[in-house]
């Protein structure tokens, strides 16, 4: 199942940084924000299509694979969880790139750290720490600890993903302010 943080960061969160930064380059973003378009509604209207990815992934993965879902709810709520701050995690990406080629160089590294962090941790202490602070540390924790998954042991790494989520939600407000001021 590890196989599904590469196929969020694919197909959930790439599309996003391109879409981004072609409405940017074509000052479309600049001509809704200042249309009236309230940064809420098109950071909803932006998230929709990914959330919608999001649950046709989450539900075909498991059939593919042949895999049985055990605790469906954790599996639910920690897949949508780390979804949510992967399009988040992107929508900045392609808030702040200044153009199309930009946002795929920068959206690059950000889908190997995102796909290969999980399947990394259990080479190295260190990558393990790292991804624990990461917002794909819960859900590294959850496919990794498959059948004896607690919510109780999983403290940081549910700290850690809420943080990530408030952080990221604070910077795109942020820089959509910034940009209907520019």
């Amino acid at each position: 199942m590890m196989c599904l943080s590469f196929s969020l960061a694919l197909a959930v969160g790439s599309p996003i940084t391109i879409i981004l930064s072609e409405e940017k380059e074509k000052y479309n973003l600049q001509t809704l924000l200042l249309s009236g378009v309230k940064g809420s509604e098109y950071i909803l209207s932006t998230m929709f299509l990914p959330f919608l990815l999001t649950f046709v992934i989450m539900g075909t993965t498991p059939l593919i694979l042949g895999v049985t879902i055990v605790h469906t709810f954790n599996y639910i709520t920690i897949v949508l969880l780390t979804s949510l701050s992967i399009i988040l995690f992107y929508l900045l990406i392609g808030l702040t790139a200044k153009s199309q080629v930009v946002a795929q160089v920068i959206s690059l590294p950000a889908m190997i750290l995102v796909a290969f962090l999980p399947m990394l941790s259990g080479l190295d202490k260190t990558v393990a720490k790292i991804t624990d602070y990461s917002f794909m540390g819960l859900f590294t924790k959850f496919f990794t600890k498959w059948e004896g998954f607690s919510w109780n042991e999983t403290l940081i790494p549910n700290l850690t993903l809420l943080i990530w989520i408030v952080l990221l939600l604070t910077l795109i407000t942020i820089t959509i302010r910034k940009k209907k001021i520019s």
